[in-house]
């Protein structure tokens, strides 16, 4: 799967699991599970959108719809090489007006930096030719890390994600998953210097911790606060799998990963009738996703919805150069992940979630 996270807005950044783990005392969970196995309430869920906006361009419009429906955190990603212009030289303007712009609204931001976007090595010219567990790669890292952490000191951020679906550039390329690894557990200990408090995780899709790899994202993930999922069911020619397939998803990675809080940082379902979808069925997988996730409502604590809106045709364009996938049924696949229309118009699938969200207390 690829990265999907396209942000047009206030922060305007192109293109925002596995084994039962047995943990040592060293090793301790950082997010504690609840006694309770099921709830029909929010109860300490959280509620997340990746907002895009609509063609009106109006991102307090869009973040509006997004806060009426009880949306509580959004995320934020940026590729490394966006933050750090030459060597040790940053500048990116738009952790400054996240700082001002979130805390007035009261909403948590999770935010993901990352060295690898799905398919794409996103380091630093000079560096791209260095090993992820080379002593230069980590110290360049996690001192754009603090120049990061000087520009959001308001922000109320909920967790830091190192690395976004780069479970699809490692395949099971073993020697570049333990690289990884150090690279990981090397950042974390920095991070947790500076705030002991954050949750710090890395992102694998769901493929990538119930598949062929799955033995090195278990091996990743003893290192990780939360275990973090992107999700799209789909097959191999980006046909929508049913709906219905999300229980059996959930019930896969809660039982592989038991005794671990998940989030789902990314989440989504296109109405494409290309991709053998429709509104209606978009509709549908919202649905039951909501009753997936009662049902999981101790261990799947955040599900951050992709996207408010379906992107522009440029949007598209730029994702498929990124990624270098030409096929146009990615192209629809990306064209129609919104949950309403580029013009601004409500998919049922917002409505569902709004539905949904109200019944629980959101």
């Amino acid at each position: 799967m690829t990265r999907k996270k396209l942000r047009y807005g206030l922060v305007v950044i192109a293109v925002v699991v596995t084994v039962l783990i047995l943990f040592s005392p060293e090793d301790p969970v950082s997010v504690p599970l609840s006694e309770e196995l099921s709830s029909t309430t929010k109860g300490a869920r959280i509620l997340g959108i990746d907002i895009t906006m609509a063609q009106d361009n109006d991102y307090d419009a869009a973040f509006s719809i997004a806060k009426d429906i009880g949306v509580q955190e959004v995320g934020l990603f940026f590729n490394w090489d966006s933050i750090e212009t030459s060597p040790r030289k940053y500048d990116n303007p738009n952790f400054a007006i996240a700082n001002t712009y979130y805390p007035a609204h009261n909403t948590m931001v999770s935010l993901t930096i990352t060295p690898i976007h799905t398919n794409r090595l996103v380091v630093p010219d000079d560096l791209q030719h260095t090993n992820l567990d080379d002593p230069e790669m980590i110290s360049r890292f996690t001192s754009m890390l603090d120049w990061v952490f000087t520009q959001i000191p308001d922000l109320d951020l909920h967790s830091l994600v190192i690395g976004s679906e780069f479970d699809v550039y490692f395949g099971t390329d073993k020697p570049q998953w333990v690289e990884y690894e150090t690279f990981f557990k090397e950042v974390k200990a920095h991070i947790k210097k500076i705030n002991p408090d954050i949750i710090v995780t890395a992102e694998v899709t769901f493929n990538g911790l119930t598949g062929d790899a799955k033995e090195y994202a278990q091996s990743l993930n003893k290192y990780t606060d939360v275990i973090g999922v992107s999700y799209y069911p789909l097959n191999k020619d980006y046909t929508v799998k049913a709906p219905s397939v999300v229980h059996s998803d959930f019930d896969t990675l809660t039982t592989l990963y038991k005794g671990r809080i998940i989030y789902f940082y990314q989440l989504g379902y296109p109405s494409s009738t290309s991709l053998t979808s429709s509104q209606e069925k978009q509709k549908q997988f919202i649905k039951e996703v909501f009753k997936a996730w009662d049902q999981h409502a101790s261990q799947i604590r955040l599900i951050d919805f992709t996207w408010l809106h379906d992107i522009p045709p440029e949007g598209v364009m730029e994702c498929t150069q990124f990624y270098g996938v030409s096929d146009y049924r990615f192209q629809e696949f990306l064209a129609t992940l919104g949950l309403r229309t580029y013009n601004g118009k409500d998919k049922e699938a917002l409505r569902a979630l709004r539905e949904e969200a109200k019944k629980r207390g959101w």
